[in-house]
């Protein structure tokens, strides 16, 4: 059965080549009652309000037209933030060089989250450095063992 967001996305894939932007994730769930439909998309040069109405129009048609959603819901569309997901190897790879989260499914040296500088992805395995109390240290993660990947902003 192919779910709510699976839906979106193929229809967003149109809307983001004719508003020159590039999905970066779509969530859907239920807080307090209500349904939320969030869209997040940016652009190269940074997603603008205009950018938002416009991919808010055209999804919204096409959502009513083709009555994926059987329930009531509110729809966002805006940018993902400075704390952006890494969803894709290919998010991953681009992310080489910045500041990341990362939460692991298995614990590494008892740890399972970790944050800290992107220094390469080759291989399928991210190579982080990290600042364990006073110390830096390098630390490899499987993308295997990846459970979830953003972007971070250092303090």
């Amino acid at each position: 059965m192919v779910s709510v967001v699976e839906k979106v996305e193929k229809l967003m894939l149109p809307i983001c080549e004719e508003t020159r932007t590039y999905l970066i994730d779509i969530d859907y769930e239920q807080e307090n009652g209500t349904w939320y439909l969030r869209i997040f998309v940016d652009t190269a040069d940074g997603l603008t309000m205009d950018d938002c109405v416009a991919v808010t129009e055209l999804i919204s048609v096409k959502l009513d037209e083709l009555d994926v959603i059987s329930e009531e819901y509110m729809l966002e569309v805006s940018s993902p933030g400075a704390e952006r997901p890494l969803k894709t190897v290919e998010a991953i790879a681009e992310a080489v060089g910045s500041y990341v989260n990362v939460v692991v499914h298995h614990e590494i040296n008892e740890i399972d989250e970790f944050q800290g500088d992107l220094i390469s992805f080759e291989s399928d395995i991210l190579v982080l450095e990290c600042l364990f109390k006073t110390r830096k240290k390098r630390i490899e993660i499987a993308y295997s063992n990846v459970k979830k990947a953003r972007l971070a902003v250092k303090f």
